[in-house]
């Protein structure tokens, strides 16, 4: 389970995500706007429910049901957010690990099978803190612009 299925919500993220860079890049000019990909209309809002930056017409469109709110908004929001603690995580990965290895009633399959278990679950929580990371810079961006 270290890569994501096809098609997963985990998968179409990220795709969103480059397609988002990629859109929000431009032509590179200073001072200029970024545009919205579908519609190539400045980006103006974000909408918290697909967590993405969107133009005028999106929130007309496929986003006319969602919670919207300003760049700056969401800006201040994700900027602000708790970050995950990956030090916490891990330790408590560890100390599972450990215990479960003390069990003289695990077998070495079922080690194994927990150990990838655990790994997987971190990862997973690295991607994401990943992911964030990289979504506030595009929102940093879209604000300053």
């Amino acid at each position: 389970a270290a890569s994501p299925r096809p098609g997963s919500q985990q998968e179409q993220q990220q795709e969103e995500t480059a397609a988002n860079q990629e859109a929000a890049e431009g032509d590179g000019k200073q001072g200029e706007r970024k545009k919205c990909v579908d519609h190539n209309q400045e980006v103006t809002l974000y909408c918290k429910d697909d967590e993405k930056i969107i133009c005028v017409l999106c929130a007309m469109g496929p986003h006319s049901q969602h919670q919207l709110i300003t760049l700056d908004e969401a800006y201040l929001a994700v900027r602000n957010r708790p970050p995950t603690d990956l030090k916490a995580a891990m330790l408590g990965m560890v100390d599972r690990l450990k215990m479960k290895s003390s069990d003289p009633n695990v077998t070495q399959g079922q080690m194994e099978d927990c150990i990838k278990q655990e790994f997987a679950k971190m990862r997973q929580l690295v991607t994401e803190e990943e992911r964030k990371a990289l979504h506030l810079v595009d929102l940093q961006e879209a604000v300053a612009t």
